[in-house]
């Protein structure tokens, strides 16, 4: 894990040095697309590739447990996620040895994430490679891709289809095929459908009611009072053998209870996202606005049960799109360095303090 870590660090650093370059060289006023951008971006995908694939089975909460499944996956209930089963039944019947599915979770992993960034660019208007240093720079971007993989493959096939419903160019059999593909790996992205859908019908529900029910969730969570009443109805959608104990507040791994430094960290964005809110005019950024904010409602709601970090992903993988205007010459000259300065600061600290 030593070794995994450094590489991973020493990449970040490299890359943050080329996009510091490039955001000094746009500030400045050169050309907007830069062209140089996609030779370090298909380096940092490929090397991301072998990173994640080839790690040993000590690093990531999860990996030993996947390199078992693939050698017993006949034992598995896999219940409604069946995209899984059909992965390790190919693989198998390949001949492939059990570092391959890790390598098959690295690649669409990966894929899935490029595709989204490179459609949602263009409606934002900001480069890509910018949108996948956020990404980068982002604590859970990793813990997608060695530990919650199934979720953080699941979430970016949704982002991935969501792409070609919302942004131009729209393709519904293409969404509605990579939408399979998501709930095939992690049927539990069913609620980040349902909160797509809610946002897209609130977009003409005044932004100050959502904001009163994010601060009134927070107030909830804080009193311990949450998810768990509603743990019939929302059993029904994510509870399978296997994530039974996703609804209960008894974890002997995992504390349960109000956790400000979610709050404080979802909140920050929140306040970013309102003020970018107001340079740009365009209907997929509303949603994908109030969508993250209907996610976070849940997400604080859950912090009486374990796993409630499971929760908050689910409105996370909105953060490097919602922030993302910031490298799109809507703001004051400045900006981008700010920002980019930013995301290496919370890189750090979020390297510095994970156990």
């Amino acid at each position: 894990m030593s070794d995994f870590n450094l590489t991973y660090r020493v990449l970040y650093t490299i890359i943050a040095v080329i996009v510091l370059m490039m955001v000094l060289y746009l500030e400045r006023g050169g050309k907007k697309r830069f062209y140089f951008q996609f030779a370090p971006l298909a380096v940092l995908l490929v090397v991301l590739f072998f990173l994640f694939g080839g790690r040993d089975e000590l690093t990531g909460a999860d990996t030993n447990a996947y390199l078992w499944q693939f050698d017993n996956y006949d034992w598995i209930n896999y219940g409604i996620e069946q995209g899984l089963y059909f992965t390790y039944l190919f693989l198998n019947k390949a001949g492939l040895p059990s570092q391959s599915i890790l390598y098959f979770f690295a690649f669409f992993y990966l894929l899935a994430w490029a595709l989204a960034i490179r459609r949602w660019s263009r409606v934002i208007g900001a480069e890509p490679l910018l949108i996948f240093f956020t990404l980068f720079s982002l604590f859970f971007f990793k813990s997608m891709g060695i530990n919650v993989i199934r979720q953080g493959l699941s979430l970016a096939f949704l982002l991935a289809s969501l792409s070609f419903i919302f942004v131009p160019k729209k393709n519904r059999i293409i969404a509605f095929v990579l939408l399979a593909v998501a709930l095939s790996f992690h049927f539990s992205s069913v609620m980040a459908v349902l909160l797509f859908m809610g946002a897209y019908w609130s977009r003409r529900v005044d932004m100050r009611i959502l904001l009163l029910l994010y601060a009134v969730t927070v107030v909830l969570a804080a009193a311990n009072i949450g998810i768990l009443a509603f743990k019939d109805v929302l059993g029904s959608l994510i509870v399978q053998e296997g994530k039974s104990d996703y609804l209960t507040n008894e974890s002997e791994l995992y504390t349960v209870g109000f956790k400000p430094q979610f709050v404080a960290f979802n909140t920050i964005f929140l306040l970013l996202f309102l003020y970018l809110r107001k340079k740009v005019n365009f209907t997929s950024y509303e949603i994908l606005l109030r969508f993250f904010i209907l996610s976070s409602c849940i997400f604080f709601l859950a912090f009486q049960i374990p796993y409630s970090d499971r929760w908050g992903l689910i409105g996370w993988v909105a953060i490097p799109f919602l922030l993302s205007p910031v490298y799109s010459n809507r703001l004051p000259r400045g900006w981008m360095v700010i920002n980019t300065l930013f995301l290496i600061a919370v890189f750090i600290f979020f390297e510095l303090t994970a156990k």
